[in-house]
């Protein structure tokens, strides 16, 4: 098998573009008050399931808490990788499979050379990849953001999670970075 790993950080890219568009258009379904100003966004997601969820949180005070979990809405802020789920079915079948990543490097996935854990970091590191890039172009600054607003990306089972737990305010920071 073979999956370009580049039309996916672009449908990634997409997702978050059309989710930052259309906030305030919608109800704000996650934690904290729904007209509040958002202190922290949680990226979460799935590579068995092949999906990404984006909450977005108005609490005073958040933390990185799994609060996120309860306000998934597959009609609302959840989009599915299906590709992820054939990649991890090859991998568990012991099967190679070739990846090109974002950069252009192609690698080969397989029971030897990546654990389970490091499939869903390459995931991760798509979406924090991502991020970095709308958050230094000003894109995620268009949303009502807290002057010290975070984000974090977890992997539903814990296989993975970005940052560690006392740099999220600094490595994770929202705000342009010069």
């Amino acid at each position: 098998m073979q999956i370009d790993l580049r039309p996916t950080q672009q449908r990634i890219r997409e997702f978050l573009c059309r989710r930052i568009d259309e906030y305030g258009t919608y109800p704000n379904k996650g934690p904290g008050p729904e007209d509040g100003r958002i202190s922290q966004i949680s990226f979460g997601y799935s590579g068995t399931d092949g999906y990404v969820v984006i909450v977005c949180d108005t609490r005073s005070e958040p933390d990185i808490d799994g609060e996120w979990t309860m306000y998934m809405n597959a009609d609302q802020n959840i989009e599915a990788f299906p590709e992820w789920v054939d990649l991890l079915d090859h991998w568990a079948e012991e099967e190679t499979v070739q990846a090109t990543l974002p950069g252009g490097d192609t690698v080969d996935i397989n029971n030897y050379s990546h654990s389970y854990k490091m499939i869903n970091q390459l995931f991760g590191e798509l979406i924090r990849d991502t991020v970095f890039e709308l958050r230094d172009s000003g894109t995620i600054g268009r949303l009502p953001l807290t002057d010290d607003a975070y984000f974090h990306i977890e992997e539903i089972n814990a296989e993975w999670a970005w940052p560690e737990y006392k740099e999220r305010k600094v490595v994770g920071t929202l705000q342009k970075t010069a």
